[in-house]
């Protein structure tokens, strides 16, 4: 590999230094390039989809590799996603969750019990989290500015005018594996998938040299898309390492 150094270590979105990276030599001509492109701790926000500058700007590179650590698939309820309220004609309910770790289908049955009395049931339908008025009564459903909605797949905020709320995407609480993108080495495809227990599987597939490198976008997506739809991970930092073989 060909590389031209500048003067900071790895730089992360924030522009924090990172650990340096390691260079080891597995044989004449070849190498193995260790890069810490872990998200920065203090932007949470973006844990889902960052970027990070790299201290040196690497050419023909002849593969590529994921491995992680603490990348968490099904966060558990906390104050950044635990309150919605409904709206029924003039009544208005607020349901706040109690923190923890919830199976889907007992969070889906607490908060029915919350909207009974608003004639409201929340329940899964080919895997999509759906709210709907068991009086066919058109009802307002706001998440309060906080996560939960997304945690559930509704990608708007609140939501008003109809008497029945599809998610639009899938739930955070089944997720079973996470695609990892890579746009610039693959724009198209995701580069790997990582399980729940972070096994990271490689999809790249390197029948051609990538010529240059000098920072590292990362996404994680909760379905193979190239929608700009980013998992959730509510707080929860990784760690992630990029192996350059050259």
């Amino acid at each position: 590999v060909e590389s031209e150094s500048e003067e900071s270590d790895t730089k992360q979105k924030s522009e924090t230094d990172s650990n340096d990276s390691d260079v080891i030599v597995t044989k004449q001509n070849n190498k193995t390039i260790k890069l810490d492109i872990s998200p920065p701790k203090e932007e949470p926000e973006y844990y889902g989809d960052y970027m990070i500058e790299l201290s040196e700007k690497y050419n023909k590179i002849k593969n590529i590799k994921l491995s992680g650590k603490n990348i968490v698939l099904n966060p558990n309820i906390n104050d950044l996603a635990n309150e919605f309220e409904v709206t029924v004609n003039d009544d208005t309910k607020q349901v706040l969750l109690d923190d923890g770790d919830y199976e889907l289908k007992d969070l889906l049955s607490g908060i029915t019990s919350n909207l009974e009395e608003l004639n409201v049931k929340c329940y899964l339908s080919n895997k999509l989290v759906i709210f709907e008025n068991k009086n066919n009564d058109e009802f307002t459903l706001d998440f309060k500015d906080k996560k939960l909605g997304r945690l559930l797949g509704f990608l708007n905020n609140s939501y008003s005018g109809e008497s029945k709320y599809i998610a639009e995407t899938c739930n955070s609480f089944n997720l079973q594996q996470v695609y990892i993108y890579i746009p610039n080495i693959d724009e198209s495809k995701p580069i790997a998938v990582c399980d729940k227990n972070n096994n990271i599987k490689m999809l790249y597939n390197s029948d051609k040299l990538i010529n240059k490198l000098d920072s590292v976008i990362v996404q994680f997506k909760d379905t193979e898309t190239c929608d700009d739809i980013y998992h959730e991970f509510l707080g929860n930092h990784y760690q992630l390492e990029l192996q350059l073989f050259c």
